[in-house]
């Protein structure tokens, strides 16, 4: 027998629009369809209002920092995006950025490297003080919890063949008596200058988790987890991994992004950045992915190069290296050549920063579901 007691929701269509099945159902429809609109539309992208040439963004314990290379400052928005203050100013002096490369956070406060500096403010923007860095010392700079630190060298090799060669080491208080952990050798081959898609080598920190992440794509999809005194804890390692081809698609959008990008010289035109773009080698295959993020948890969001439409696949795994979930994110906008300084996570939201026609900045903001 069909239970037929109405709902409150069927009374009210049938008093607004009686009791016609057709009525009901249409109404249903459009409840529906207003759902399904709601659900899909875009993420807020707005325009974050900032002056001079952005280097990048980073997130921390939910806020964002913006690195304005122009001014050599960083500009520190809430939430909402409102501009909470600026951090560092100008300059050769004590507490002063001369050349605003990259910062890093660690226990309520921000760090920079300047020209053989290390400089260190409250997020208040209050400068606190500086240390020297060895001159033999170049690469980015990466500070532990109890003192260490962990620094990765890009350096090029002439010795049989050129190369570019990459090294991850901890050190101590000092910067001094380092343990190597990683050396990798990317080749390029003969007749060509560079690279053009080399494997983003990085090293990342998670204060929460108190564990160090340093990845190496040439080869897998790897990225290993360690403590803070080096010692090898963990791995993300997956095993079936698909190769991405480096295809002729791929490579026009490289051209274009070359084209386009603001860091050319001013003095490059399109016909020369395509003379360039022909010294580039590009191996058969991409790297195994991207690059990856962090969120305060020590999370790991990993962007690969699949796509899905128009819309990216990131993976994330937790601060152990445990699969957690995959991600399909639109960031179509993003500056591919610039997409692991320009792109940040939270636990709840993705953010990437990109620059329109006009030459604003507009942040685009996506909840993580």
């Amino acid at each position: 027998m069909r239970h037929n007691k109405k709902t409150t929701y069927n009374r009210v269509v049938e008093k607004e629009w009686g009791n016609s099945p057709m009525k009901t159902r249409l109404i249903v429809l459009i409840i529906m369809m207003i759902s399904i609109v709601i659900s899909m539309q875009p993420a807020d992208d707005a325009n974050i209002q900032i002056t001079g040439r952005v280097l990048g963004i980073k997130s921390y314990k939910n806020q964002l920092y913006v690195l304005n290379q122009t001014d050599n400052n960083i500009w520190r928005y809430d939430e909402r995006l409102n501009l909470i203050n600026k951090i560092g100013y100008e300059g050769q002096g004590p507490g002063e950025i001369s050349r605003l490369t990259d910062i890093g956070f660690l226990e309520d406060k921000i760090y920079t490297f300047s020209r053989n500096r290390l400089l260190v403010f409250d997020l208040d923007g209050n400068f606190l003080k500086e240390f020297k860095v060895p001159p033999d010392v170049d690469g980015s700079i990466l500070l532990l919890k109890d003192g260490k630190a962990v620094i990765r060298t890009r350096d090029y090799s002439f010795e049989k063949e050129r190369s570019i060669i990459y090294k991850v080491n901890f050190t101590d208080k000092d910067l001094r008596n380092m343990t190597e952990v990683l050396v990798e050798k990317v080749i390029i081959p003969d007749k060509y200058e560079q690279v053009a898609v080399e494997p983003r080598i990085e090293a990342k920190y998670s204060e929460m988790a108190r564990l160090v992440f340093i990845s190496n794509p040439s080869r897998e999809y790897l990225i290993m987890i360690y403590d803070e005194d080096g010692h090898l804890v963990g791995k993300i390692n997956k095993k079936d991994n698909p190769k991405i081809r480096a295809d002729a698609s791929f490579k026009e959008s490289f051209l274009n992004a070359l084209i386009s990008s603001p860091d050319k010289p001013p003095t490059m035109n399109a016909d020369m950045i395509k003379n360039f773009f022909n010294t580039l080698y590009f191996y058969k295959y991409l790297p195994a992915f991207d690059c990856f993020y962090l969120d305060d948890s020590g999370n790991v969001y990993v962007r690969t190069f699949q796509k899905k439409g128009q819309k990216t696949i990131y993976e994330k795994y937790s601060p152990q290296g445990k699969f957690i979930k995959r991600y399909f994110l639109d960031d179509r906008f993003v500056d591919m050549l610039d997409v692991h300084r320009d792109i940040a996570f939270t636990e709840s939201t993705f953010y990437y920063l990109y620059e329109n026609e006009e030459g604003e900045y507009i942040l685009h903001t996506e909840i993580l579901n």
